[in-house]
């Protein structure tokens, strides 16, 4: 078995964290488009992603895994990274 240390912990676990949060919010947004998730719960979501869109991990680990998601959820999610980014008027890319 491999040996992890220092920031390849850190790395593992921001990565099992953000696998855990996109995964949900993927299930969370299908359910939303199918009509089974109240339109406040919906905007909670969308405003927590929306609020982590502009930090790097967030981005970094997107750019790394989009594919392995659903495309409309992935159409979604970029969309709102595009919208963050047009108005805080940076582009991370």
């Amino acid at each position: 078995m491999a040996d992890i240390r220092g920031n390849e912990i850190g790395k593992l676990r921001q990565d099992m964290f953000y696998q855990s949060f996109f995964r949900l919010y993927e299930i969370v947004v299908t359910l939303y488009n199918q009509g089974f998730v109240d339109s406040g719960i919906y905007e909670s979501y969308v405003a927590t992603i929306r609020m982590f869109c502009g930090t790097e991990p967030f981005e970094e680990y997107w750019r790394r895994n989009r594919q392995t998601f659903q495309k409309e959820f992935s159409d979604f999610v970029d969309r709102q990274l595009d919208d963050v980014k047009q108005k805080s008027g940076t582009d991370n890319d």
